[in-house]
């Protein structure tokens, strides 16, 4: 553990004398100080930046993100992840390019099917992707059902810029890094406005767009308020969901775009990362080594949180075993 000092250093005082990071007790320093040295406590767990992900992780699946940003195993791309990227690839970035709908279809599915190939390919050290012959197939009919329904619509509108990378530094020194879907123009009766276009595939429209969805448009939106390249084009921000599935019922919504002002939500998307990041720093300074959080993240193997696919992998890096059986009942009893 780090040893406490019996003076609490300013940021200052700790710039000028240079001192190591590791005789510091996270009580030595001020909210302030955490911030400023957000980039340093986390660059010593070899992590140089943040994204909407891997804060998320951090907040809900404490494990899955040790897992993956301490420890360093490289997380497979799901089945769900690679329905989503083709279905942007055809709806914002190439529908205009298409007359024929059924042209389109069948360039998706190709491509669909070489990056579940890409996927699938083990890598070393990492987990490959695993799935179903039938769940492959689901995917596929909601990719072909999805661009059917849409395809009209987002061949109409004018999208631009697409997958533009961006960075937000607020009040901390470590930045957060991410990548916009797309802008959008719309023109309307009080002229032409644009905006920043957040795509997501679903089984079910939501009548409320989902929290952590509405912190990734936002911070887009907040960083690009300081781009001059991007400036007067995220003033507003759109989440378009979009899906089809064997679920709905007939006459059901295919589709609902949520819009946001940011003026409106600024203020809690500042505050929001700025309050994550410090807690991250501040849990990070308890540790010397990437090892010492290792043995102390030890979760339960049975654990609900894992997926059966990971279960060997897990065990490996958080070193327990894997070969002991669960118990099983004695006898059963009916009543």
């Amino acid at each position: 553990m780090i040893g406490a000092l019996e003076k609490v250093y300013s940021l200052e005082e700790y710039k000028h004398k240079k001192f190591n990071l590791k005789s510091f007790s996270a009580s030595n320093f001020s909210r302030k100080d955490i911030l400023d040295l957000s980039y340093q406590i986390l660059y010593k767990f070899s992590i140089n930046y943040l994204s909407v992900s891997s804060i998320w992780l951090f907040e809900n699946k404490f494990y899955d993100w040790v897992f993956r940003y301490i420890a360093g195993v490289k997380m497979p791309t799901n089945l769900n992840m690679i329905r989503g990227k083709v279905l942007e690839e055809y709806l914002l970035k190439k529908s205009k390019n298409y007359d024929d709908l059924t042209k389109l279809k069948e360039d998706a599915i190709k491509d669909f099917e070489t990056e579940i190939k890409e996927a699938s390919r083990e890598e070393l050290g990492d987990i490959k992707l695993v799935c179903t012959e039938e769940e492959i197939e689901e995917a596929k009919n909601f990719i072909l059902n999805t661009l059917h329904i849409n395809f009209e619509f987002f061949k109409e509108r004018e999208f631009y810029n697409h997958s533009t990378s961006i960075m937000y530094q607020g009040n901390f020194s470590i930045p957060i890094y991410g990548v916009i879907d797309s802008f959008v123009k719309i023109s309307g009766k009080n002229g032409e406005t644009s905006g920043i276009v957040e795509l997501k595939t679903t089984e079910r429209i939501p009548k409320e767009p989902s929290e952590s969805h509405i912190r990734q448009l936002g911070l887009y939106m907040v960083a690009c308020k300081d781009d001059l390249r991007h400036k007067d084009d995220s003033n507003l921000g759109y989440i378009y969901y979009v899906g089809s599935s064997k679920y709905m019922k007939k006459g059901s919504v295919r589709m609902r775009v949520f819009v946001f002002k940011r003026e409106e939500i600024e203020n809690y998307i500042v505050s929001y990362f700025e309050n994550t990041v410090y807690k991250m720093a501040k849990f990070l300074l308890h540790f010397d080594k990437k090892e010492d959080l290792i043995d102390i993240a030890i979760p339960q193997y049975t654990s609900f949180m894992f997926d059966k696919n990971y279960r060997d992998l897990y065990g490996k890096v958080f070193n327990f075993s894997i070969d002991k059986p669960i118990p099983s009942a004695s006898y059963e009893m009916f009543v």
